[in-house]
């Protein structure tokens, strides 16, 4: 009452909200949570909806970024559909859109102990250029370790290019970022925020986690550049967490996902630049091999991660194992969970017992009484916190990235997952699962139950809220 201008903005913005969630393309769900809030609170509900509400179907979003890949179009690789050797395969193709390679190898690091010091090595061989692009990039050991590599490397003419996201490394020190330029090396934040209210680049992060050493070594998973993967960071306990080192012409499917996110923030055609660099010829063997590098986003129409998550769950016919840290499935997923437990096949959840963040944790458990009822398995590791983003399906194909069971991942997030058929690779996850199992605790219908009826309460509550977590 005392400021009526000031009122009557605030509803004239509600109003348009309002009319913006019955005009555009949202999920029902958020519709329904964003309508929720504006009608019981317009002030908070529209700051909410303006800051986090902007969805990949908008058109508006990263529209840009669409016009400026289309100068990659040529380098881009198609999908053969004539290699269709079973119903996988045409999942794959059909669904993923990207062509599976037959002359990779793919080799499995488990927590970070594995893969920092294999990615050193291949970083201190590099001849022409070395591309890092993670989520987070936080001060510490990996980080000194990795810059005396690339100082030297940088100083001998290799090309050093680091692309991080902004909100997920939002703690790193500028005048890190000060020192890492004077060595010579080239490095840009990706989607920076200067300021989070209505900006439509704060709800989208870049998850990715890469690195590709002269188009002759690529990595891809779950891990950042930080501490915590080696058990050295004071502030978090020992991280569990899966990557994969890939080998062969594959590799430059990761290059140019680097390249196109690097061209987009900095205006940089690399291949322009150096068009040698992205021509590199590999042997054309076939091998016992398959694999496919599946990019989502924002800057795509469809969801492909997700729907080929959904199609793979939906077809199992023997076995389904989940590993990921953060589980918040909307209802296409929970249900081709559950109705592939109810087939007959054996599923298997894997999540941390040990959980980095309390709230999402809690909405997690949300879920456990719905999986438990219908049959399937969970088990929540102890004394550490598991991090990998792993799906195996039947014993026959694996997936290692860095996408997580969540709506954030599905949808918003930029993310980059190899989908591998590789019988050795997945005799080495199936030890490792085993491995996961010893370590864990296994939930029990009938003890979870009995949880206090105030804990129940509570996480449903904020379930309601997930989608925008």
């Amino acid at each position: 009452h005392k400021y009526p201008i000031l009122n009557i903005t605030i509803y004239m913005m509600a109003m348009f909200s309002l009319v913006k969630l019955l005009y555009n393309e949202y999920e029902y769900y958020l519709r329904i949570i964003y309508m929720m809030l504006i009608v019981l609170n317009p002030f908070w509900g529209v700051l909410i909806f303006l800051t986090f509400g902007r969805t990949s179907k908008e058109k508006s979003i990263y529209e840009e970024k669409l016009k400026m890949d289309e100068q990659f179009k040529e380098f881009e690789s198609k999908p053969d559909e004539n290699e269709y050797l079973d119903d996988i395969d045409r999942i794959l193709i059909n669904l993923g859109k990207a062509k599976i390679y037959r002359n990779a190898d793919v080799t499995l690091l488990e927590n970070g102990t594995n893969k920092f010091p294999l990615l050193f090595e291949k970083m201190e061989n590099a001849k022409h250029f070395i591309h890092l692009q993670y989520y987070i990039i936080a001060d510490g050991f990996i980080l000194e370790e990795a810059l005396k590599i690339l100082e030297k490397k940088a100083e001998q003419g290799v090309k050093v290019r680091i692309l991080y996201d902004y909100i997920g490394s939002d703690k790193i020190d500028k005048k890190m970022i000060k020192r890492i330029k004077e060595m010579g090396i080239e490095i840009c934040t990706f989607g920076k925020v200067l300021i989070p209210l209505f900006n439509k680049d704060f709800n989208f992060r870049n998850h990715r986690k890469i690195s590709v050493i002269d188009n002759q070594y690529g990595f891809i998973g779950g891990m950042n550049f930080a501490d915590e993967y080696i058990g050295y960071s004071s502030k978090t306990n020992y991280w569990r967490d899966t990557h994969i080192m890939i080998e062969g012409e594959v590799v430059c499917e990761l290059s140019l996902t680097f390249i196109k996110d690097w061209n987009y923030e900095t205006g940089e055609n690399i291949i322009s630049q150096n068009p040698k660099m992205y021509t590199k010829k590999y042997k054309k063997e076939k091998k016992n091999t398959k694999i496919q590098i599946i990019n989502s986003g924002p800057d795509y129409k469809e969801l492909q991660i997700k729907d080929l998550y959904f199609k793979l769950l939906a077809t199992a016919k023997k076995s389904i194992v989940i590993k990921t840290p953060y589980f918040i499935p909307d209802y296409e997923i929970l249900r081709a969970i559950t109705t592939a437990s109810n087939n007959g096949v054996e599923v298997t959840i894997i999540l941390p017992g040990n959980p980095d963040n309390i709230m999402v944790h809690g909405v997690t458990r949300t879920y456990y009484a719905t999986l438990l009822e219908n049959g399937v398995n969970i088990y929540e590791i102890n004394n550490t916190f598991m991090h990998s983003k792993m799906m195996m399906i039947d014993e026959e194909l694996c997936s290692i990235g860095s996408t997580n069971i969540d709506f954030r991942s599905f949808n918003l997030n930029f993310e980059t997952t190899g989908f591998i058929r590789c019988d050795a690779l997945i005799n080495e996850v199936k030890k490792q699962i085993e491995i996961d199992k010893s370590i864990s605790t296994r939930i029990e219908l009938k003890t979870w139950r009995k949880r206090p009826v105030i804990n129940r309460m509570a996480a449903n509550l904020v379930q309601i809220f997930s989608p925008i977590l």
